[in-house]
C-alpha cells in the first residue's frame, strides 16, 4: 500500500502540472444496478428488522464486490481520483436505520474497497498513480436551521454533534487508508464544512485520525457558492494554518 501521508504531497505536485480527473456519481451507477432489498441486506442483516434498501454506504460490507467494480470502472475511464462510497456514512444519517454504531466499520470498509480497486489499476499503470478521497458528505440534519416552523429556536443537531459523527466518519476512512478527504458540497456548509476540516488535525489516541497524522483536504463549492466565503471559514478553521493548490484544478465529471 503507498504511504497516505506522502500521497498528499504527490497531489499536490500533481495540480500544479496538470487537470486532475475526479470519478463521477456513485448513487447513480448503484442505481443502474438495480438492486433489490436481499443485495443490501447481504448474510450480515439478512434477519435486521428494518428495510435497508437505498442505503448505499452498507453495500461496502454487503455487496463490496459491487462498490470495487464502479470504482474500476471509473478509473478505466481516466479517474485520478475515487471517492470512497461514504456520503451518507455518519452515524447522524444512519439513524434512520438505526446503524449508528456501524459508522466506523462502514467508513473503514469502504476505504478499503476504494484502496483496493485504486492499487489494482495502478499496478498496471505506474507513472499514473491513483488516488482515494474519503468523501465526507452533509449529515441530514442542519444546525443551522429549525425544523420546526413553530420553535424556530429549536436544533435537531448540535455542533459538537456534527464534530463527533464527522469524528467517528474520519477516523475509519483513515484508518482504512485514503489519501485525502473530501468534504462534499453541503446545506449546511457554516456549519458541517468546518465540523468536518477540523478533523484533519485530530489529536491523540490510538488510530491514524487520533495520532496528528494529516491528510490533503478537498472541497466541494456549490455553484451558487462563493469561493472566497469558503475558503474564509477553512481558515477561520484551521486557525490560518491552511495551503492552497494555486495552480491546477480538480473537475467532477
Amino acid at each position: 500500500m503507498r504511504d497516505s501521508l506522502n500521497s498528499g504531497e504527490l497531489l499536490k505536485q500533481l495540480l500544479h502540472e496538470r487537470i486532475v480527473v475526479i470519478d463521477g456519481a456513485m448513487g447513480t451507477m448503484i442505481q443502474g444496478r438495480k438492486l433489490a432489498e436481499a443485495d443490501y441486506r447481504g448474510q450480515q442483516f439478512a434477519n435486521y428488522s428494518c428495510d435497508l434498501k437505498g442505503n448505499n454506504d452498507l453495500l461496502c460490507i454487503t455487496r463490496p464486490e459491487i462498490i470495487e467494480q464502479i470504482h474500476r470502472q471509473f478509473l478505466e475511464a481516466g479517474a485520478d481520483i475515487i471517492e470512497t462510497n461514504t456520503f451518507n456514512a455518519n452515524a447522524i444519517s444512519m439513524a434512520d436505520y438505526g446503524l449508528e454504531s456501524l459508522a466506523y466499520d462502514l467508513n473503514l470498509a469502504a476505504a478499503k474497497v476504494a484502496r483496493r480497486a485504486a492499487e489494482a489499476v495502478t499496478e498496471k499503470d505506474p507513472n499514473r498513480p491513483r488516488f482515494v478521497a474519503g468523501a465526507i458528505g452533509p449529515a441530514n440534519k442542519t444546525a443551522s436551521l429549525s425544523p420546526n416552523v413553530n420553535d424556530p429556536a429549536f436544533r435537531a443537531v448540535t455542533f459538537d454533534q456534527l464534530v463527533e459523527a464527522y469524528f467517528e466518519q474520519v477516523r475509519g476512512l483513515m484508518n482504512g487508508g485514503v489519501d485525502l478527504l473530501l468534504a462534499e458540497a453541503s446545506f449546511n456548509s457554516r456549519f458541517n464544512n468546518p465540523a468536518k476540516l477540523h478533523l484533519t488535525g485530530a489529536e491523540g489516541g490510538d488510530s491514524a485520525a487520533r495520532s496528528g497524522a494529516r491528510r490533503l483536504v478537498l472541497t466541494h463549492v456549490p455553484p451558487w457558492g462563493d469561493p472566497q466565503v469558503a475558503l474564509a471559514e477553512a481558515r477561520t478553521t484551521y486557525d490560518g494554518e491552511i495551503q492552497l493548490a494555486t495552480a491546477g484544478a480538480v473537475f467532477e465529471v
